[in-house]
């Protein structure tokens, strides 16, 4: 459910403001193609994606990037998710829009299963960040992080996930089957533009044999066979890909 909602909720500005309505503005996955590929396991659908966000943490509204990442990137036993010693995991890089501008950090959220329900644990580093594969510190030395920062983002954190833990259960019974039905729409789309690029090149490849044709003129004693092998390729490469467009469909309908 955890790991549902990460890849659910940076498909629509509405799914993020409703995590917290006050604070939320929008996320916004820029790898949607990863998100709705039915290949990739529910757990890896945020790993490795960026999501654009903007939100208010405490002290006004902010833009922020979040780059997550794979666990094993920040040191952790990436065999160990999904089982009784952590359930899921969210592992990110953030920081401004513009890298090095802004307080930066690395979030780690942690989930455990109890008895009735699930245990978060969320870890901030703040004014840290991953940097060529390592975890360094980018605040200089002598510099200090304001208070208000690390007071704000727990105040945040607590909120937007006591909130979601109100919402989540019923959500994910009545949209949980939604990525689902985008990951087919994906699908479908890919095979109509697919098929569009497939027929345009057959008319542009058509429009140029004939430019040829017509300009260089073709003996008669070969005219027929290569007019008629153009028309009998053209003929049975459209219906190749009527035929093909309709078996995926009906796959994707499943």
């Amino acid at each position: 459910m955890f790991e549902w909602w990460f890849a659910w909720h940076g498909l629509e500005d509405m799914r993020y403001r409703i995590w917290d309505p006050e604070d939320h503005f929008y996320a916004r996955q820029q790898m949607r193609e990863k998100v709705l590929d039915p290949k990739v396991p529910m757990r890896e659908k945020t790993w490795g994606t960026v999501h654009i966000v903007r939100e208010d943490i405490g002290a006004g509204p902010d833009d922020l990037i979040l780059e997550f990442r794979y666990p094993h990137e920040l040191g952790y036993d990436e065999s160990k998710v999904g089982t009784k010693d952590c359930a899921a995991m969210m592992c990110a890089n953030g920081h401004g829009p513009v890298p090095g501008q802004g307080v930066a950090a690395v979030m780690t959220h942690m989930v455990r299963e109890i008895e009735g329900g699930i245990e978060l644990r969320s870890r901030f580093w703040i004014g840290w960040g991953l940097v060529n594969g390592q975890v360094v510190k980018l605040v200089p030395d002598g510099v200090r992080v304001p208070v208000e920062v690390p007071m704000g983002l727990f105040a945040h954190n607590l909120k937007e996930f006591g909130h979601l833990a109100t919402i989540l259960p019923d959500l994910y019974k009545e949209k949980r089957s939604f990525l689902k039905t985008e990951e087919k729409k994906m699908g479908k789309d890919a095979i109509k533009n697919f098929v569009i690029g497939a027929i345009v090149s057959a008319v542009l490849t058509a429009l140029v044999i004939g430019l040829i044709i017509g300009k260089k003129g073709v003996p008669d004693s070969v005219s027929g066979n290569v007019i008629g092998n153009v028309v009998t390729a053209i003929i049975c490469g459209g219906l190749s890909g009527v035929a093909t467009t309709i078996t995926l469909y009906k796959k994707l309908a499943k």
